[in-house]
């Protein structure tokens, strides 16, 4: 007991193991997967609206490729800016970056 070290009251044997990176990773799948499944039967089955617009008058105006494509195109690149500005400079986004590298 004089050397320093910490005893837990509870023995090794008992303690649960932590889960591994590749169960977070699976149950953060299907976490997801079943929020898209709720999401669009909110919107199809129960709202009776389009997916892919933002109303029945979008839809039946259509899509814009070009528009689409570029704004799609704007987002993503501010998204990534984003996230690597936060990975760069501040210690949580490291420390996330790496957590995420490791549970892939």
């Amino acid at each position: 007991m004089g050397d320093g070290r910490q005893t837990s009251a509870v023995p090794e044997s008992k303690v649960a193991p932590e889960p591994e990176s590749s169960d977070w990773l699976r149950w953060g799948l299907i976490f997801y997967a079943a929020m898209v499944v709720v999401a669009l039967v909110w919107r199809w089955g129960i709202v009776g609206e389009p997916v892919w617009f933002v109303s029945r008058a979008a839809a039946e105006q259509g899509a814009a490729p070009a528009r689409d494509i570029l704004l799609g195109l704007v987002v993503g690149g501010v998204v990534v800016a984003v996230s690597q500005a936060l990975t760069s400079r501040t210690e949580w986004g490291e420390h996330l970056a790496r957590a995420m590298g490791q549970s892939l």
